[in-house]
């Protein structure tokens, strides 16, 4: 039997005033908690638990006293802390439920199939954006502060408005013989402190509330009234209403009943298209409208201001009278408009959502960024399937190639009437004269499949850790074919065109096929003059063929920009979300940069070969037809000191060639850390954010500019740049100076005026800095409003013209 007495327990709770529109729920706070019991433990029956309480009676007041401490610990500590979260879950829960309350009898009943908005990706995004960036950078207020609802204006509804009667007449006919009339010709309003609070989402049902600290509307309404006959004249007056109110708050709740399954096949950056996420709508409708606004002034005059006392004017200046806020009157009319806006205005916007839902289930959703057709063909210019099927076929001839290359190598010389073109040389290895034709082949294939697949995307990003990541909005994306394109119509960005096209779509395939055609034309139809021309300037631009690729990684520079939200007022302690742009290397990248390296290598060994064959077979051959010949041909000495193999050089040579070389490695260092180029972004808004880099901090930033930093596209990029931008281009000038002041130690297999000219063929630092130059030029100088629907229509009128 236990039994207690004079146990006592003091608990502090905690309620702060809380108004009855709280944009939170209330906040109970159970604080300090003190408790004593006095439990005793008495044994009533049982013959051995009796002898045994009465042998160690101190055992049972030790144990007594053990309980009582536990208990009083448990009850004002892990007891009271599930108390708390059992209580907060309460009261939350019953806000949200009176929030987003049904109050209408004909609302639509949440169904199974639609999107639960509770926890949604979508409605977590939008009310972080609205919490963390468009409210506190006052967007809403240079949006919606001063607007015009009806006018001429470009965000004004059409007029007139009809109040009363049809939208053609603007006329309610009372009976066969009158009719009364009312339409609004301009209505503009001006706000000051301008607030939405984040999105609320139950289940189907989203809630979202406004408040105004001072609100100015002042409509035009025009009256028209025809009495009963033919004898009296039909009237009609223009007046004007100036209302002004004062802490206005304005709530809805809106049942959003969008289908999963169509949901699920809308891309994320195209959910804000209107045509691609409104055939997804099954219903949507005000559940709720809640209004409360203190009547600060009202009044009723003629637009005219009419001096000459009519009846009209009469009563419109009593009316104005009456309903001032000093008149008695002011809070039943207070009370009639708030009625009104809750039944009236629910009833308006319900028939235009139903109207605009209707209206969208026909529409058609675009297709995502690079996938529409090409104005002129009709077709796409990003074919992934093709892309990809170009790079299969790549990759089996490579494949190939080496099997083949090894039974050409031993199969019995025969005599072709081909016998005197390069392939066929003496110092031409047998394999390589079937192996390099199978690998321009592949190289083609593989190049042709990039152009057609996708290089990169940039996303406006919506981040906010650990995970959560949205893409919003697809800016731009990048393809070869697609990007010309794209440049030269959309945005006008015509130089940038022009040098892409040049440079990464002609002349990979321009090196390519002359290549081919100087490794199997015979010299009777190729002269040797003019194969070594060929293959010595494809050998020395092929590198100009990487400015797509260094205009995608200043893109992506350039469009990098990353806003940081405020902290959230319901979890300070939480990281705050950030809006960033980001730009992801996809599979053509990779495609493309590959192709452009195995050019430049079947570049570097056509040359070769062609020099070789001709200091073989052609001893008598003059310094024109081969440019390396004239060269030293060993390094087993400095070449600033005399050697008896060379040609004598001039003094200044001598004087000049090696303080030129310092100097240039130094000018390369010192130009690679100074600021290289700065970006400023603009919009309507004012100034988003600028940058600057040096070369060394763009190649160190460039996985930053990415969603996924360490990914293996991502890291490509960034050694892609390293390697063809800066390292070669340092390699190069070091292996200069040493075989300049020093005797570098001979090799076997190891050419070093080969790899001298190697590190001169890939060393694209001027290309990089041309394609920067370009690309920061024709942005400085473009405005990208043309990009709104008007002034795409413009311009497809102008080429059309």
């Amino acid at each position: 039997m236990l039994s207690t007495e004079q146990a006592r327990a003091d608990l502090t709770v905690s309620v702060p005033p809380w108004p009855l529109g709280s944009s939170e729920a209330l906040d109970v706070r159970l604080g300090s908690c003190e408790s004593t019991l006095n439990l005793k433990l008495q044994i009533t029956s049982g013959t051995f638990w009796t002898k045994f309480a009465q042998f160690l009676p101190g055992v049972i007041g030790k144990l007594q006293s053990l309980v009582n401490d536990k208990l009083s610990e448990y009850l004002c500590g892990d007891a009271l802390v599930s108390v708390q979260h059992s209580l907060t879950d309460v009261l939350t829960r019953t806000w949200e439920e009176s929030r987003l309350a049904n109050y209408s009898h004909d609302a639509p009943w949440p169904r199974q199939n639609w999107v639960d908005w509770t926890q949604h990706p979508l409605t977590h995004g939008i009310a972080g954006l609205q919490e963390q960036f468009l409210q506190p950078k006052g967007v809403y207020e240079k949006l919606v502060g001063n607007r015009c609802i009806v006018g001429e204006g470009p965000t004004c509804y059409k007029l007139p408005v009809c109040i009363a009667g049809n939208e053609t007449h603007c006329a309610m006919e009372t009976n066969s013989s009158t009719s009364l009339g009312a339409s609004v010709f301009e209505a503009v309003w001006n706000s000051s402190d301008f607030e939405v609070t984040p999105l609320w989402a139950r289940n189907a049902s989203l809630a979202a509330n406004i408040s105004v600290s001072q609100f100015l509307v002042r409509p035009i309404f025009n009256i028209s009234f025809r009495g009963p006959g033919n004898s009296s004249s039909p009237f009609s007056e223009l007046f004007r209403v100036n209302l002004s109110l004062r802490d206005v708050k304005l709530g809805a709740n809106v049942t959003a009943g969008v289908d999963a399954a169509k949901y699920s096949k809308v891309p994320g950056p195209q959910l804000y298209s209107s045509a691609c996420f409104g055939p997804c709508l099954e219903a949507v409708q005000v559940t709720r409208l809640f209004s409360q606004f203190q009547l600060e002034q009202i009044s009723v005059g003629s637009f005219a201001n009419q001096t000459q006392p009519t009846l009209l004017l009469g009563l419109l200046r009593a009316t104005s009278q009456l309903l001032d806020p000093p008149a008695g009157t002011a809070n039943f009319t207070q009370e009639v408009v708030q009625g009104l806006v809750e039944n009236r205005v629910a009833a308006a916007w319900n028939d235009s959502l139903a109207d605009w839902m209707k209206g969208l289930q026909t529409q058609v959703c675009p297709v995502p960024r690079g996938q529409e057709v090409y104005q002129y063909t009709g077709r796409r210019l990003i074919l992934p399937e093709f892309g990809e099927t170009c790079c299969w076929i790549a990759l089996g001839t490579a494949l190939t190639a080496l099997p083949f290359a090894i039974w050409w190598s031993y199969r019995r010389p025969c005599q072709f009437w081909y016998a005197d073109a390069l392939c066929e040389s003496t110092c031409v290895p047998r394999g390589l004269a079937v192996l390099l034709p199978l690998a321009i082949i592949a190289c083609l294939f593989f190049l042709l499949g990039s152009n057609y697949l996708l290089m990169a995307q940039t996303f406006v990003n919506l981040e906010e850790a650990p995970s959560y990541i949205w893409n919003a909005y697809a800016v731009m994306v990048y393809s070869l074919f697609y990007s010309i394109n794209a440049l030269y119509y959309e945005s006008d960005l015509q130089a940038m065109s022009w040098v892409l096209l040049c440079f990464s779509a002609i002349l990979p395939y321009v090196k390519l096929i002359l290549m081919m055609v100087s490794w199997i034309m015979p010299s009777r139809f190729l002269p040797v003059r003019l194969r070594n021309f060929i293959l010595v300037l494809m050998d020395d631009i092929g590198k100009f063929s990487l400015v797509d690729v260094f205009t995608v990684q200043f893109l992506s520079g350039v469009f990098h920009l990353e806003i940081m939200g405020t902290s959230p007022s319901s979890k300070p302690s939480s990281d705050p979300m950030r809006m960033v742009l980001r730009t992801n290397e996809e599979l053509g990248f990779a495609a493309f940069v590959c192709a452009t390296v195995v050019s430049l290598i079947i570049g570097h060994l056509c040359r070769h070969y062609h020099e070789k064959s001709v200091s073989y077979e052609r001893p008598d051959c003059s310094n024109g037809d081969v440019e390396l010949q004239s060269q030293v041909a060993t390094f087993d000495h400095p070449l600033s000191g005399p050697s008896a193999n060379s040609p004598p050089r001039c003094s200044w040579q001598e004087a000049i060639v090696g303080p030129l070389l310092l100097l240039a490695l130094t000018l390369a260092i010192v130009g690679c850390s100074m600021t290289a180029f700065s970006v400023h972004l603009r919009c309507i808004f004012g100034h988003l954010g600028e940058s600057q880099f040096s070369l060394f901090q763009f190649a160190y930033s460039l996985p930053s500019f990415s969603e996924h930093p360490i990914a293996w596209p991502t890291l490509f990029n960034q050694f892609t740049f390293v390697l063809f931008a800066i390292g070669v281009n340092f390699l190069q000038l070091l292996l200069l100076l040493l075989l300049w002041y020093w005797r570098v130690p001979k090799l076997k297999h190891v050419d070093w005026r080969a790899v001298a000219h190697c590190l001169g063929a890939w060393s694209a630092l001027d290309v990089a800095l041309i394609s920067m130059i370009i690309t920061m030029l024709e942005l400085g100088a473009s405005d990208f409003i043309h990009l709104w629907p008007d002034q795409k229509e413009k311009m497809s009128r102008r080429h059309r013209l």
